[in-house]
């Protein structure tokens, strides 16, 4: 592949310096890649010199414009001649770098556009109105670069111009952007570049240079003392230029005096006039230019380096150094904040917090090993993440696409003017038919009485919409099919009414949670909903129950669908605004006949999201072969249904009757269910569990039967996998064999808690083996894979049979589920035998009822009579088991009470639990605390996206306080922009409400990392006394509730005692790391009891 790359320069140093390794690469793999620059420093054969252009008409009359208008960045035309290149010609793809006024003019993008157009920013110069300040400013998110408060006001009209010619221009321009890191491709997200496709990938470093050296020798020809702790600042353009953060480094050095160590510092890109630091610091110049292994050399003989700029966007002097082994202090901003992970690779402060920064540099001086270990891993995080081998493919990958033309990029391409035209508000559906014309175009097309010209005629508009326009696309499919219903006479020709359903699933792409659609999105899925459920009304009450057997498998499939998507989903419009459909219920209820017991209570479950507790079915008659399949399952779905968010003790007994009834009735005859039936039931019902694990309760019995249904069912499919595997005697010559399974290795709260026993393991006796379903990778998981023995990935759920046997397959002597109880497929392969010993860790905080897990590993938390909560026999680690992880996102100090608009003289009561947690028997709870604690005010965070967003969740809330008289004094906030602002917003408060009757494990490790004080009741399943014992293990009594009483009365007493408050507080903050976050220390316990328990398996023949 021939690849035209277009760049300011060709130096091996920065980024030109990337560019040049990625080329580099490109030309080993056998591409032929050639760099256009405005200025060469290399004689290199793929190296093409664009000179300034002399006496050039057109050069005059740009420069001319520059002048009288101001508009930088559009003069420029070094690249003019860039099409007549033969090397461009023949290119089959453009990559285009930096972008600067000095060669680039943005008047070149649409012409480069005429090949497939990669944009590799490094910036944010391009989607600003020409500055790099996006770290601490937000008015480019709000298009106000226009009016920049930076900028002389002279100047202001000139920033507005620029910036909307920018804007423009990428708007007739298709390409491509990449960006190196996470934080810059969010901004790219937010910003007039965010019509285009954008992904991240990591520069390519030039790893071939770092070969380690010996520090003192280093030091010694630098006449560095031995004995010093050097720093490593890089700062081109000297301490004075306010991109790279010189003054921040001047105001460390000024306030850092209480030290007698002698600190140097080595300043890349300064002049020793430059250079000059206050006393007693030294400094050691080093300047640009030099050669790649020099710098290695001069970076290793640092201590740390530090990276204090708000707008490095790619910092390549960090990377280097990290690659060096040498770890980062640096404000958790632009390039860093997504590269450093706190006291993991790195350190990182608050942004412009000096003394957190001087706290960071003492802190590493003095633990010389674990900054070393630090530095370990930030060396093996660069290597794993910026080979240039694998830089290369990833580009090539997309390059490819780009060529092939499989890579959709946004435009401003023809689409339904119609739709696009509407606003996504304001509307209701008569209008929403008027404006669009749909009605009008179905009712022509209904009259020629030949529904295959419907379909095609509804494909073909769906084709005009591009795919970025999902919005759109949802809602014409919405208001079209709903026409054909509204349209057709009723009740509907049977075979019309099912594929219609067919077309929707066809090409209506409807996520699983809609918390978060526009009200015009909101609009035309209920419109479908109402229609589709009125014309599924008329076809129950009309058609024998022999039609569903005339079905094929993907009709009945739809079925199936629409009901799980539509009727039994808690997130979906028709249960976000019940009240619409009351009268509909009660009219349904009233018409149903029990001459026709399934197709009744089919037509009954599309009114009644949960069966009342009078339903009640005769499984084995249910599950019969006679029964078309699309009854069966929609009815079990039914009957196993548990609230979301508004489940309550009756609504957990009415479920556990009926999985118990469902359960014994499907064992009676294995055999005889259908492998569809099976996947669809087990799917479902492992939600449900999880759901009633949430309104408290010992739900060993029911567990126990789904275990052994399980079971059953595995022997039946997968015979082979559920032999029992005898275990093999150890020895000095071999480690012991841990296997790992999740889908959850990535930033979440079960990797959160158990990813510390991969990080500490005795490599000398334990030989770690991790097998992750990946449904996202992230840093974490590469830091995981980094610790791992062996790695293995699975892509395809599906493929249950062949992830077993690959796990089989390695040999391993002990199997640990990280979590059990969340996804079905886990569930499935932890109901076969794997392993000699198969065990599970508290990911989710329920037994598994499996007959194939051994042991349940849990803490001291758990109460005296805890095994009977469990099938598998309880471990209970000591000090809680806890091995928890720092939380990822430290507090960046930038958000205060007033962007929540929370008034500052209130002590702050919060709670960040899942809106499940917040059971609806707890809401008078909250309003009798601000009852009896004027000066309080509770702030609720419910939600973690704003696709859970529950309107009827917030109502009921709303109208307990409303009742209580403390509306003013209870607020629901949205989800975090960010998740990185938890910390931020936890910092804000005062004290944290821990959940009942299941509590919070990461959301009070959270708390007690930001030093809040807690109020938690204590019961006695493991899920009520987590809170409790994190407490006690902390040496904290107060905030301790047996009962809801207590807990009212602990809660007021903290809010209003500040001296109380404070005292817990700074106990909590003293030992809180210590206690709980400290995975070395407990890492022995986990370990020994690991070999006990192999050992017991070999002393038991198990």
């Amino acid at each position: 592949m021939k690849i035209a790359h277009i760049n300011l320069s060709d130096v091996r140093e920065g980024v030109s310096g990337t560019i040049r390794t990625l080329m580099d690469a490109q030309i080993a793999h056998g591409d032929q890649p050639f760099l256009f620059c405005a200025f060469q420093g290399t004689p290199d054969n793929e190296i093409r010199l664009m000179p300034q252009i002399q006496n050039d008409p057109w050069q005059h009359t740009m420069e001319s414009f520059e002048s009288r208008t101001g508009l930088f960045g559009l003069s420029a035309t070094r690249l003019m001649n860039l099409w007549r290149h033969p090397d461009f010609e023949q290119a089959d793809i453009v990559h285009l770098h930096v972008a600067t006024s000095n060669y680039f003019s943005y008047l070149l993008l649409p012409s480069l556009a005429s090949k497939p157009l990669v944009w590799s920013i490094y910036d944010a110069q391009p989607f600003t109105g020409g500055c790099s300040h996006t770290a601490i400013c937000e008015r480019w998110k709000k298009q106000q670069c226009e009016s920049c408060p930076q900028v002389p006001t002279a100047q202001q009209p000139h920033q507005r111009d620029l910036y909307r010619f920018k804007e423009a221009l990428y708007g007739i321009t298709p390409m491509a952007i990449v960006t190196p890191n996470m934080w810059l491709t969010e901004q790219v997200k937010t910003s007039i570049l965010s019509n285009h496709f954008v992904t991240e990938i990591q520069p390519a470093i030039d790893l071939a240079f770092l070969q380690r050296v010996d520090r003192q020798k280093i030091r010694q020809r630098m006449s560095i003392p031995q004995e010093a702790f050097v720093i490593a600042f890089a700062s081109p353009g000297g301490l004075t230029n306010p991109l790279y953060g010189g003054m921040y480094l001047q105001k460390v050095l000024n306030n850092w005096k209480d030290d007698n160590r002698q600190v140097v510092v080595l300043l890349f890109g300064c002049d020793d006039k430059d250079s000059i630091l206050p006393p007693p610091f030294t400094s050691h110049p080093i300047p640009l230019g030099i050669s790649p292994l020099q710098r290695s050399a001069v970076l290793q003989a640092s201590d740390v380096f530090l990276q204090l700029s708000p707008h490095d966007a790619t910092a390549l002097y960090m990377l280097e150094a990290a690659a060096a082994g040498v770890p980062p202090v640096a404000f958790p901003v632009s390039a860093a904040g997504s590269m450093v992970r706190h006291l993991e690779d790195g350190y990182l402060s608050s942004y412009s917090t000096v003394e957190g920064i001087i706290n960071g540099l003492r802190f590493l001086r003095n633990k010389p090993r674990f900054l070393r270990q630090i530095g370990e891993q930030a060396a093996r995080r660069v290597w794993q993440r910026h080979q240039p081998e694998e830089v290369a493919n990833a580009y090539r990958n997309l390059y490819e696409e780009m060529v092939s033309g499989s890579k959709i990029i946004s435009l401003e391409t023809p689409q339904s003017e119609a739709i696009s035209s509407i606003p996504r508000s304001g509307l209701d559906v008569e209008e929403l038919l008027k404006m669009t014309g749909i009605s009008r175009r179905v009712g022509q097309l209904l009259e020629q009485g030949i529904p295959e010209k419907l379909w095609s005629d509804l494909t073909a508009q769906w084709d005009r919409f591009p795919k970025e326009r999902e919005w759109e696309r949802g809602v014409f499919v919405d208001l079209y099919l709903t026409c054909v219903i509204q349209q057709t006479q009723q009740p509907m020709f049977p075979m019309l009414l099912v594929e219609t359903i067919s077309q929707w699933f066809r090409l209506r792409q409807l996520p699983a949670r809609c918390g978060n659609f526009s009200p015009t999105e909101k609009l035309a899925l209920h419109a479908w909903t109402k229609a589709v459920r009125y014309a599924l009304t008329n076809f129950l009450q009309a058609t024998p129950i022999e039609f569903f057997r005339e079905l094929s498998s993907y009709q009945q499939g739809c079925l199936i669908n629409l009901w799980r998507i539509l009727f039994f989903n808690d997130f979906a419009t028709p249960y976000l605004e019940e009240d619409l459909h009351k009268k509909d219920r009660r009219n349904i209820e009233a018409t149903t006949s029990p001459r026709r017991i399934y197709p009744d209570l089919l037509l009954r479950s599309m009114y009644t999201p949960y069966p009342p507790e009078s339903v009640k079915l005769d499984m084995v008659r249910l599950l019969k072969p006679d029964i078309p399949i699309a009854l069966q399952v929609i009815l079990a779905f039914w009957i196993v249904s548990a609230p979301y968010y508004t489940g309550d003790e009756k609504s957990q007994r009415i479920m556990r009757r009926n999985v118990t009834a469902f359960l014994q009735g499907a064992m009676q005859t294995p055999e005889t269910l259908p492998a569809p039936f099976y996947n669809g039931v087990v799917d479902y019902l492992v939600p449900q569990f999880w759901r009633a694990a949430y309104m408290g309760g010992n739900l060993v019995k029911e567990l126990t039967l789904f275990g052994d249904f399980l079971h059953q069912q595995m022997k039946r499919f997968h015979p082979t996998l559920v032999e029992v595997i005898p275990p093999t005697p150890l020895n000095d010559e071999r480690r012991l064999r841990i296997g790992y399974f999740s889908s959850n290795f990535y930033r979440q709260a079960v990797s959160f808690y158990m990813a510390n026993r991969f990080f500490y393991a005795d490599r000398q006796k334990f030989e770690i083996q991790v097998f992750s379903l990946e449904k996202r990778h992230d840093n974490l998981t590469d830091r995981i894979k980094g610790y791992s023995d062996r790695f293995t990935t699975f892509n395809n759920p599906a493929d249950l049979s062949g992830m077993a046997q690959t796990i089989k397959n390695s040999g391993l002597d002990i199997l640990i589920f990280a979590d059990i109880g969340m996804d079905s497929v886990t569930y499935q392969l932890a109901a076969m035998r794997l392993a000699p010993v198969q065990c599970v860790l508290v990911g989710h905080a329920a037994t598994t009822g499996l007959p194939t897990i051994d042991y349940y590993i849990s803490g001291d938390f758990e109460a005296p009579n805890a095994q009977d909560h469990y099938r598998e026999k309880l471990v209970k680690l000591p000090n809680l088991g806890a091995a928890q992880m720092y939380p990822p996102f430290p507090p960046t100090g930038k958000l205060t009470r007033q962007d929540f608009e929370l008034p500052e003289e209130f002590v702050l009561l919060v709670s960040c639990a899942n809106g499940i947690k917040h059971g609806c028997q707890r809401d008078k709870l909250l309003v009798r605390i601000l009852q009896q604690a004027p000066n309080a005010m509770i702030v609720l965070k419910p939600f973690m996206d704003p696709s859970m967003v529950h309107i009827q969740w917030i109502e009921r809330i709303q109208n307990a306080a409303r009742e209580g008289g403390v509306a003013d004094r209870l607020r629901i906030i949205k989800p975090l922009a960010q998740s990185q602002h938890l910390l931020d917003f936890l910092s804000l408060a005062d004290i944290q409400l821990d959940t009942y009757p299941y509590g919070g494990w990461t959301t009070n490790m959270e708390a007690v990392y930001a030093g809040l004080a807690i109020v938690t009741q204590e019961g006695d399943q493991a899920r009520t006394r987590w809170g409790s014992h994190i407490l006690r293990a902390l040496g904290v009594k107060a905030g301790i509730a047996r009962n809801e009483e207590e807990y009212v009365r602990q809660a007021v007493e903290l809010a209003t005692n500040r001296e109380l408050r404070e005292q817990v507080r700074k106990q909590i903050k003293e030992r809180a790391c210590d206690v709980l976050f400290n995975g070395a220390a407990a890492q022995a316990d986990y370990e020994a009891e690991l070999m006990r328990i192999y050992t017991d398996s070999l002393q038991h023949g198990k």
